[in-house]
């Protein structure tokens, strides 16, 4: 490690002081100035080690940038500056090891970067939107930064159109069309990321683009696509060893098994057309409300907590899916695992969960969860009106590729 400039002084006035008392050889003086070259050299930055970020920025003047470090715990500031008279900027700075890092301005994130040592990597903003060029792959990977930036941009418009046409007589016809022209969008996405996997399989933003999203829906499913989770960890295993984030992920990956191998076990023991267990859990209204007596088409059984972060991520995209089924005879029995039935009437109310709601505050050690192999959160059930099961899924991506194929309808 190199030495800091008060421990390197305070060496080598050590050194000086004990070679002047016991020492006047010429070879003792040969060996202290080598010794002082090598300390000097070592607290002088590594050119071929250090990155060079530059660009500009739509020729705004004085406006602070910083760079800050995505760590596995938060974030780090690296540096921060003002652009010049012309809107250019410089940053340089010794990365350890390749990692991620943001180009903020004020609250603002402009762009997000993969930075290699010896990096050297250049920025044009223009009109808030970035675009990067050079480095190993800082490059590249915003090629794919720029497809999920229009895809964003499709998601926006199309929601804009949904709301404008809420109260029209067509509004199911729009919300089709908008429903296709969206579940396009998310195909032609997961397809250039797919073929970015597959063609960059020794890069580091393999990790970028297996975690990316398009506002709250990720393009790869943990569950679903669980085998492409599998083959990123596999190839930063082998190519970033002892990297950071590589190793993070290594750690998720290896709950993810885990989980999806005992969700394997209970999708073998509740088997598609075996029959389902009732449940009787109290309501909103703090009366017993029974499963099998909700009468409908097919129902949803979905177990979910007020606390579990995925749940609540859930929630949103469910209830799109419910007011598009619920015309042909979808209705959801929503169990919540809550020790706090207080905590679980506020998340109702807060993500207007407008389906029959029950809690069992036994949580995850209740007879229920027991009964209906609960080993992660949410879990869907979908059954029909025999009470016999259609189907299991841990995902909101699985479930809605069932009801999409027209088996449900």
């Amino acid at each position: 490690m190199p030495m800091s400039g008060t421990s390197a002084r305070s060496l080598l006035i050590s050194i000086r002081s004990f070679s002047m008392n016991r020492y006047q050889s010429g070879f003792f003086h040969w060996f202290l100035a080598f010794l002082i070259l090598s300390v000097t050299a070592c607290q002088r930055p590594d050119p071929l080690k250090q990155a060079v970020i530059s660009g500009d920025l739509d020729e705004t003047a004085g406006l602070t940038l910083r760079i800050t470090r995505i760590d596995t715990a938060g974030f780090t500031l690296v540096d921060s500056l003002r652009t010049d008279n012309k809107g250019t900027f410089i940053f340089t700075f010794e990365p350890d090891q390749p990692g991620f890092y943001l180009l903020q301005s004020g609250t603002k994130t402009l762009s997000s970067l993969v930075i290699f040592p010896g990096d050297s990597v250049f920025i044009s903003v223009k009109e808030g939107v970035a675009s990067l060029r050079g480095g190993k792959e800082a490059g590249l990977y915003d090629q794919f930064r720029q497809e999920l930036l229009r895809a964003e941009a499709v998601a926006d418009s199309l929601g804009m159109m949904l709301s404008l046409a809420r109260d029209l007589e067509n509004y199911r016809e729009v919300r089709q069309n908008t429903d296709s022209t969206w579940a396009k969008t998310l195909h032609d996405v997961r397809e250039t990321a797919m073929s970015y996997l597959e063609s960059h399989p020794d890069f580091l933003s393999q990790l970028q683009v297996i975690n990316s999203k398009v506002q709250r829906t990720f393009i790869f499913d943990q569950v679903a696509d669980s085998s492409w989770l599998y083959r990123v960890s596999d190839n930063l295993r082998l190519t970033f060893p002892g990297n950071i984030h590589a190793q993070a992920f290594a750690n998720r990956v290896k709950g993810i098994r885990e989980t999806n191998r005992a969700e394997m076990r209970a999708m073998g023991m509740m088997k598609k057309g075996s029959k389902a267990p009732d449940i009787a859990l109290p309501d909103l209204s703090g009366k017993s409300k029974n499963l099998h007596g909700l009468k409908s088409r097919y129902r949803l059984v979905y177990f979910w907590a007020p606390d579990d972060a995925l749940s609540r991520k859930t929630n949103p995209g469910l209830k799109q899916l419910y007011e598009t089924f619920k015309p042909s005879g979808l209705e959801i029995f929503a169990v919540s695992l809550d020790r706090y039935p207080d905590r679980w009437r506020a998340a109702v109310n807060l993500d207007k969960l407008w389906w029959a709601n029950v809690n069992d505050t036994l949580a995850g050690n209740s007879r229920v969860a027991r009964e209906w192999l609960v080993q992660k959160l949410p879990l869907m059930i979908l059954i029909d009106n025999q009470n016999q099961i259609l189907g299991r899924y841990t995902s909101l991506n699985q479930l809605e590729a069932e009801l999409n194929s027209g088996s449900r309808r």
